[in-house]
């Protein structure tokens, strides 16, 4: 074992001695932080800000209270709140259709569930129950921290849209035991 470490070494320092006297004036490793200018999506619409979140691991709901200010010129409606690879959808079962597949789309249920004036702010309350947060992990209840975020999106009166990012730290209210595989 000591000549196999001898040889390896006897062979480091002669590539190290044949690189050094091949390119002795060696540059450092270069890196190029480019920003790259950000993509406008048209017009924003909306600005929102999640006040407080939490959720009940037992009954498998999430409730949110959101700060939504409408910064367009005509009412906006909020209509679904996507998360991973799930959407929850403000409508109907055709409203629910065009989401996705059903399998990852629920229901949620917002609170005033009127049309946000221009130029107004107000404070939603978001609810969802739905099965969906614990068989895809949604919510993630054993780490240290909570944090959940996802996209709202607005609809615009006479046509128009956009996604608004919303993350939030979440508190847990309740637990259901669990043993993981």
């Amino acid at each position: 074992m000591n000549v196999l470490a001898g040889i390896t070494l006897i062979f480091l320092i002669a590539g190290w001695m044949y690189a050094t006297n091949d390119a002795p004036i060696r540059l450092p490793q270069q890196t190029v932080w480019l920003t790259p200018k950000p993509l406008s999506s048209g017009d924003s619409l909306a600005e929102a800000k999640c006040l407080s979140s939490s959720y009940d691991d037992a009954t498998r709901s999430l409730e949110m209270k959101v700060s939504v200010k409408n910064i367009s010129q005509a009412p906006i409606t909020l209509r679904s709140y996507s998360t991973g690879m799930v959407a929850f959808v403000n409508g109907g079962a055709a409203d629910m259709a065009k989401a996705g597949p059903k399998d990852f789309v629920g229901h949620m249920t917002v609170e005033p569930n009127a049309p946000i004036a221009a130029g107004e702010t107000k404070e939603l309350t978001l609810k969802i129950t739905n099965e969906l947060f614990n068989s895809e992990r949604i919510i993630p209840l054993r780490d240290p921290q909570q944090f959940t975020a996802g996209l709202l999106r607005f609809d615009r009166e006479g046509g128009g849209e956009e996604m608004v990012l919303l993350h939030s730290n979440v508190v847990p209210t309740g637990y259901t035991t669990k043993y993981l595989p």
